[in-house]
């Protein structure tokens, strides 16, 4: 079976990372610092041999794709499967707010059990679950192709858990950058980690 290439990206820098909220499932407006972000990401892409653009349909992540559709002259696949966790009623809060609102559920979440659920949200695995089984289906459907998607920070951190070995439970020693290049294939069912953070298209 020939190697198929995944290009994932983190959506650019929001107005609510910069304020440290939760986002969730609900929309925050790229910052110019993060459409500077998808455009440099654009620019280093444009000549890559990208058959597929693929985006979580939150607006935060259609909006980076379409700097990269735009510049390539190809459409974007919406797929719901790479939308960021659900956070139920921590989404719009700072952590701060969170714990000051909802102590408990906040120390359930940071126990580290994969499969606490967040009351109207979702757990950990049920997040992995969705966004690998979107990512096995495309791979199967691109075989020996190179496609690009962009998603969120908690799916891609938990998605690189799982990809590296790294129990869902533990803390996460690794950077989720906006807009960072990040680069897995799978072979005969086999995933490798190829590239991991990459800015080097980034300014600042």
């Amino acid at each position: 079976m020939r190697k198929t290439e995944i290009i994932l990206i983190r959506h650019g820098e929001t107005v609510w990372n910069l304020e440290r909220k939760f986002q969730g499932q609900l929309n925050s407006p790229l910052t110019e610092r993060g459409i500077a972000q998808a455009q440099a990401l654009a620019v280093r892409l444009q000549h890559d041999r990208l058959s597929h653009i693929y985006s979580s349909n939150l607006g935060r992540c259609y909006q980076t794709a379409q700097y990269v559709a735009t510049i390539r002259g190809q459409p974007i696949i919406v797929d719901e499967r790479f939308c960021e966790r659900n956070y139920g009623p921590f989404q719009g809060l700072t952590r701060q707010e969170v714990q000051d609102n909802y102590p408990q559920l906040y120390e359930n979440d940071k126990s580290g059990n994969p499969d606490y659920v967040i009351p109207n949200g979702e757990s950990k695995r049920e997040v992995l679950q969705r966004a690998l089984t979107a990512l096995e289906e495309l791979s199967q459907r691109h075989v020996g192709e190179r496609f690009l998607v962009v998603t969120h920070g908690a799916v891609l951190s938990i998605l690189f858990r799982h990809f590296l070995g790294i129990p869902l439970h533990t803390p996460r020693l690794f950077k989720i950058t906006n807009v960072g290049f990040n680069l897995v294939s799978i072979n005969e069912g086999h995933w490798l980690v190829e590239t991991l953070g990459d800015v080097s298209h980034l300014t600042n």
